[in-house]
C-alpha cells in the first residue's frame, strides 16, 4: 500500500462517529491529520467544526452514576445542616 493511500486510511479511521468527536483532543488529532495530508496532496483542509457535545461526556456520566449505584450512593438523602428537613 502507498504510504499516501495509508495516511488516508489513517484520517478515515480517525473520522469515525465516536472517534474524532470523542473530545477535544481526538477533534485536534483529526484537524492536524486532514491538514498534513491536505498540503502532502496540495489541496485546501477540510476541517471539522467542533461538536455541541462530546461524545466522552455521555460516556462519564454513565459512568458516574453506575459508580454511585455501586456504592449506594443513589440512595443518598440530603438533609439541611440541623437534620430537620431532608429529601431523598
Amino acid at each position: 500500500m502507498e504510504k499516501f493511500e495509508i495516511g488516508r486510511e489513517m484520517l478515515r479511521v480517525q473520522g469515525y462517529d465516536g472517534n474524532w468527536d470523542y473530545d477535544p483532543y481526538m477533534h485536534g488529532m483529526y484537524n492536524g491529520m486532514e491538514f498534513m495530508l491536505s498540503m502532502i496532496e496540495d489541496r485546501p483542509p477540510v476541517f471539522r467544526d467542533a461538536p455541541k457535545k462530546w461524545k466522552a461526556h455521555s460516556k462519564i456520566k454513565k459512568l458516574y452514576f453506575k459508580i454511585r449505584r455501586f456504592f449506594g450512593l443513589d440512595r443518598a438523602v440530603a438533609c439541611d445542616n440541623q437534620g430537620d428537613s431532608c429529601k431523598k
